[in-house]
């Protein structure tokens, strides 16, 4: 008995998200003048072989009780782009939440800020 050999159909490798192959950092995050924004200051750096795009969904900043607070503005203004191997600086501006406590997240990165 002959049985043809048949070669398998090899699986495909599946894409990884290039979000995991980001970089954020953060280097100031502070109050406005009159005390009614809170402005954070950073850089994302894109690893990845790809362009990513940062859109206002990708970004938060809330209390732990979960209340969030309005972006107000960014620069670049949202969505920007970071291109492969770019580094990206930013500024955000939201309104100021209440409490002295609040969780910043870009993307796949979460940031713990205590407020004074």
């Amino acid at each position: 008995v002959s049985v043809p050999y048949k070669t398998p159909t090899p699986k495909p490798t599946p894409t990884p998200d290039p979000r995991t192959k980001l970089v954020v950092q953060i280097t100031q995050a502070y109050f406005n003048t009159e005390q009614t924004e809170m402005i954070i200051v950073g850089g994302v750096g894109n690893t990845s072989g790809v362009p990513v795009s940062i859109n206002a969904s990708d970004i938060s900043l809330g209390t732990p009780d979960g209340t969030f607070a309005a972006i107000r503005g960014s620069e670049p203004p949202l969505p920007f782009n970071v291109g492969p191997g770019q580094t990206q600086s930013f500024s955000l501006r939201f309104s100021r939440l209440p409490g002295a406590s609040a969780i910043l997240k870009v993307l796949l990165s979460s940031f713990q800020l205590n407020m004074q």
